[in-house]
């Protein structure tokens, strides 16, 4: 058992100290490589696979809480092991990991609760006496969801429809170019295939084409096509 970065000074701060990537097979797998005779911190990340910069981490702790002596061989430290028997894992090192699993369990039960979230807060940091509900959150007071049917079919019947107008170009319209290029509304859908797949073009988007270019109030009034 030796001193170690984490404390009992609350839950909260000996989860945060923690610190990412800190587990306790590492520190084990650190000290194991240590006892087999691994000296430097490259060899370490090498035998045991973990990042460089938890090895970094481990291996201060050791030196530190005296698991480890340290030496320099040139412009690199050199460690090896004066643990004995120990594992290396800090004390309170698996508790601070349950605690953050805890608060991730509590953060996301929080937002998937359906009670209102004042109550929930509430109870999450061990009030005795819990809120009448707020009345003002989401839960209490909950959106409607819309409703997306009906505008997913407006919105798929008006593409169906839809035919952009088309610049002149000395009196002309590069429709057929245009409309294939971009696959526009049925019309140009149509288009794209009979253009570049071959395939035949429907008589009822022939006929849509007709009427568009007859109209007199249309974007082809007057094309010469």
């Amino acid at each position: 058992m030796y001193e170690t970065c984490w404390t009992t000074e609350g839950d909260a701060e000996q989860a945060d100290r923690a610190g990412p990537g800190a587990h306790p097979e590492d520190y084990s797998a650190v000290a194991n490589a240590l006892r087999a005779g691994l000296s430097t911190r490259t060899e370490i990340v090498l035998h045991a696979d973990i990042p460089e910069q938890t090895v970094q981490r481990i291996l201060e702790d050791f030196f530190r809480n005296g698991l480890c002596v340290r030496t320099h061989d040139g412009s690199r430290s050199v460690y090896a092991w004066r643990g004995g028997t120990q594992s290396g894992v800090p004390d309170g090192l698996e508790k601070a990991i349950a605690v953050r699993s805890r608060f991730l369990d509590e953060a996301v039960a929080y937002a998937s609760s359906t009670e209102c979230l004042a109550i929930v807060l509430a109870r999450a940091m061990g009030d005795d006496t819990l809120p009448r509900p707020c009345g003002s959150c989401d839960r209490c007071r909950p959106a409607r969801v819309p409703e997306l049917n009906d505008l997913a079919t407006k919105a798929r019947e008006y593409f169906a429809r839809f035919c952009p107008p088309i610049a002149r170009r000395k009196g002309s319209h590069d429709a057929g170019l245009a409309l294939s290029c971009y696959g526009l509304g049925r019309i140009g859908e149509g288009i794209k295939r009979a253009k570049y797949h071959g395939e035949a073009m429907p008589a009822g988007l022939v006929d849509v084409a007709v009427a568009h270019i007859r109209s007199g109030s249309g974007p082809y009034a007057g094309a010469k096509l």
